[in-house]
């Protein structure tokens, strides 16, 4: 007979094992399975349940926003030259690396392009949320 096992760590099935002698004595942090199944590696085991993890928050480097801008990006770039706001807010983004939308302070200053007008809020939305 074959037994099998998935090993959770920290809530997160970290892998699943297969053995042919049932595992006697077994860690709290081992629940035994029906299959060998691999996917649920990575899921989530609470209550007795493997749920799904939540969506992971999109993050993008300044070129990959650039580019998701196109003609956006171009339009703040001009707009820069007359408002002061818009010029703050483009060389607050030139110093920025990388955004990480799980961070409200990169959700706020993306969304200055839809206060300003420059994006409309399902733009900004289809790059902000998972």
């Amino acid at each position: 007979m074959t037994f099998y096992y998935a090993q959770v760590k920290n809530e997160r099935v970290i892998s699943v094992l297969e053995s042919s002698k049932e595992m006697e004595n077994k860690p709290d942090n081992v629940i035994q399975i029906d299959s060998l199944d691999i996917s649920l590696i990575n899921k989530i085991y609470s209550n007795g349940q493997f749920l799904d993890p939540p969506p992971q928050p999109k993050t993008y480097s300044r070129l990959q926003i650039i580019e998701e801008l196109g003609d956006i990006y171009t339009n703040i770039v001009t707009a820069s030259k007359s408002d002061v706001e818009t010029e703050i807010w483009l060389e607050k983004f030139r110093l920025t690396e990388f955004f990480d939308f799980s961070r409200q302070n990169d959700v706020d200053s993306i969304q200055f392009l839809v206060t300003k007008g420059f994006a409309n809020q399902e733009k900004i939305d289809s790059l902000i949320l998972p």
